[in-house]
């Protein structure tokens, strides 16, 4: 199996609903719906108490404000994201040993936190619209899985150690950058496989990963024109 094939994920899906009583989860669901349905930066916290059916002020009995709320999506979004990337990872590195296997899950991270983005942009768009923000978290759940990955390839000798602060920001930049570029529709979905995989084995190769360690290249890539 390739790992750079992007698989179904069931962890994308959404929490449980919410049932009454439940007025924090109730809102997060609300304040997702509004992203979706204005962009991160639109909606007011009245807004989504009015969504919900309650007074603002019952509102702020769980959050402070409209960023403290969308905190709470990027929360949500960041565990829902991790698990996917977790299973995706699992199927990618059946049958491979270090350090092949420290290779295929960071491309299955990437492969994952695309698919992720296309399968519902609100998350990476509520992300986007928080950063600098004091609710900010400094390292999510998805987040840390990815910095954990980088550092297996240090660890089982894919990378040199002097090349880590490169691979950290290239890694970032091509993870999130392919993200946002599907989220935002400028990248198609039936190209996200192969995106991917370019991105992957550009970075890896800039940084200097032995190529026998790489997975096979696809014999094709599908083409991206700009709009």
């Amino acid at each position: 199996m390739n790992a750079v094939n992007i698989h179904p994920v069931a962890a994308i899906g959404t929490r449980p609903r919410y049932h009454h009583g439940d007025l924090r989860n109730a809102l997060v669901d609300a304040a997702l719906r509004l992203v979706r349905e204005q962009g991160a930066p639109r909606f007011s916290l009245r807004e989504a108490a009015r969504t919900v059916g309650v007074s603002p002020s019952a509102c702020y009995r769980h959050f402070a404000d409209r960023d403290a709320l969308l905190a709470a999506v990027v929360e949500d979004g960041s565990l829902r994201l991790a698990a996917a990337m977790e299973a995706e990872a699992a199927l990618a590195i059946t049958g491979l040993a270090s350090p092949r296997a420290e290779i295929a899950r960071l491309w299955a991270y990437t492969a994952a936190y695309v698919r992720f983005a296309a399968a519902d942009p609100s998350y990476h768009r509520a992300k986007h619209a928080l950063e600098g923000c004091p609710h900010a978290a400094p390292a999510d759940a998805a987040t840390t899985l990815a910095f954990a990955a980088i550092d297996d390839l240090f660890a089982h000798g894919v990378l040199a150690e002097d090349v880590r602060p490169r691979a950290l920001i290239a890694a970032y930049a091509g993870s999130y950058g392919l993200a946002s570029l599907v989220a935002d529709g400028a990248l198609p979905v039936d190209v996200a496989t192969g995106a991917v995989d370019a991105v992957m084995r550009t970075m890896l190769v800039g940084l200097g990963a032995p190529l026998e360690l790489l997975p096979a290249a696809p014999p094709t890539y599908g083409v991206c024109t700009p709009a």
